[in-house]
């Protein structure tokens, strides 16, 4: 009877072992996004597990080009710019936890929060017509975002073959604080950024509780800025690589 309970407990310890061991556990995941380069956006990141329900995850981002998205210049009476299209870095440090656990470690739903640092540049060249004394000045002008964004993010991570997977980002509310600076490459006359101001707010009205209190200040010779809180939407869909 007790060899027949031994090799009863032996067989169920097998088992066990081999249940365990067909679920793979893997601590590093590197991912890209193929869509962001349709704007111009190339992406990368790398998570990594802490414990067996939760990670943190470093992504980088370049922005090269404004790709499919551009954004419309200034058209108004006082003032015509060319398209935006800023360039430049992004930080994205996270947090990720996994609440259920799936058929592969730091796969299925997670939830968390985020840090973003983004600093974006760009030349905006155009005409602007004083208000005042309907002068036509040239406008040639480098324009400066420097910000952080805090905010939680919801997602789901699939995975679908071996050791790669589908990390879908649904949701990533957050808000930005930074600060827009100008330099003026050619003098500008002082209602200039009065009449910029209205520009902006006229353009994105449905951001006016945040665009409001946009004030530029001088900080130098032919510099300006002003501090911007913006309300921010992160998502992404990438493809990473397990090991």
């Amino acid at each position: 009877m007790k060899r027949i309970l031994f090799i009863a407990a032996l067989f169920l310890q097998l088992q066990l072992s081999a249940q365990v061991t067909t679920t793979p556990v893997y601590h590093n995941t590197v991912s890209v996004a193929p869509f962001g380069l349709l704007f111009g956006n190339l992406q990368i990141s790398y998570e990594r597990a802490i414990t067996s329900s939760s990670s943190v995850e470093l992504e980088a981002g370049l922005k090269m080009t404004g790709g499919l998205l551009r954004i419309n210049g200034f058209d108004s009476p006082t003032l015509q710019t060319n398209d935006f299209e800023f360039t430049g870095i992004t930080l994205t440090p996270s947090y990720r936890w996994y609440p259920i656990k799936g058929n592969r470690s730091h796969t299925g739903f997670y939830l968390g929060g985020y840090y973003r640092f983004r600093s974006m540049g760009d030349n905006v060249e155009g005409n602007y017509t004083s208000s005042k004394t309907g002068d036509v000045s040239p406008v040639d002008l480098d324009v400066k975002l420097v910000a952080s964004t805090l905010g939680f993010q919801l997602g789901y991570k699939l995975p679908i073959y071996k050791h790669f997977s589908v990390d879908f980002l649904f949701a990533g509310p957050g808000l930005t604080f930074g600060t827009l600076s100008v330099n003026e490459n050619q003098p500008l006359p002082e209602e200039f950024f009065t009449d910029a101001e209205n520009a902006i707010r006229n353009n994105l009205s449905f951001l006016d509780p945040y665009l409001e209190n946009i004030k530029f200040k001088g900080t130098g010779d032919l510099s300006s800025a002003a501090d911007v809180t913006l309300p921010a939407f992160r998502y992404s869909i990438k493809v990473g690589y397990s090991f």
